[in-house]
């Protein structure tokens, strides 16, 4: 079993977290724009902060982050599952999953409206799926 190239999980991460914040900033800024808002102001916290630099700073980070834990993950099952986009998108549905059973927890105890979660939990899985055939693909043992 060859060794995990840790150099092109990060860069390849990177490329995957860049492709995750070009569509996670469209749809945040369009699809989930106005439910978002409505979210915040019925928790009783700042909506306008939602589409400002500060607001969205943290989830840029975040994604960057994803895409790394996304390639890592892909690099991880590659041995198993074999090279290619078939074991990227098991590593990205994987990882996905696990994010949104937790998130599902928060909309039931109601953090979340409904349809802001729906909306959010499918955005974010073209997201997701997108970086981690991205990750997939740059990287290389």
């Amino acid at each position: 079993m060859t060794r995990m190239n840790m150099a092109r999980v990060i860069g390849a991460g990177l490329a995957a977290g860049l492709v995750m914040n070009v569509i996670d900033t469209a749809t945040g800024l369009t699809i989930l724009l106005d439910a978002g808002k409505a979210n915040l102001t019925r928790l009783g916290l700042d909506a306008e902060s939602i589409d400002s630099m500060g607001g969205m700073m943290p989830w840029i980070l975040v994604d960057f982050l994803s895409g790394i834990l996304l390639t890592f993950a892909y690099a991880a099952m590659r041995p198993r599952f074999g090279a290619g986009p078939a074991t990227a998108l098991i590593s990205g549905f994987t990882l996905y999953a696990a994010v949104t059973v937790v998130l599902y927890g928060f909309m039931s105890m109601g953090l979340f409206l409904p349809d802001f979660f729906l909306k959010g939990a499918f955005s974010a899985l073209v997201s997701v799926m997108a970086g981690s055939l991205t990750g997939a693909a740059l990287y290389k043992e």
